[in-house]
């Protein structure tokens, strides 16, 4: 299953088939490393983002921020993030 999201210059994709989320064409998962996708994407910047339809916090959010879409503060915090 997939659908889209589509902003004026944006778009979120969300598809069963992912783990993970994939921007800029290279796919991004919490794996063994230990490494958050919320870090891996720190400095990404895309306008087209794809993530797993079952998502959470710890990856849509880092889906709006590569996006620069908006979304409340509370979900930058470190404390919160490695929830």
């Amino acid at each position: 299953m997939r659908f889209k999201i589509i902003y004026p210059n944006q778009t979120l994709i969300f598809e069963s088939n992912l783990t993970g989320l994939v921007g800029n064409g290279k796919e991004y998962l919490s794996q063994k490393d230990g490494k958050l996708i919320y870090d891996k994407v720190n400095k990404l910047e895309a306008n087209q983002v794809s993530l797993q339809l079952s998502t959470n916090t710890s990856t849509l959010i880092p889906a709006l921020k590569i996006l620069s879409l908006p979304y409340y503060s509370y979900f930058d915090q470190r404390e919160v993030v490695t929830l």
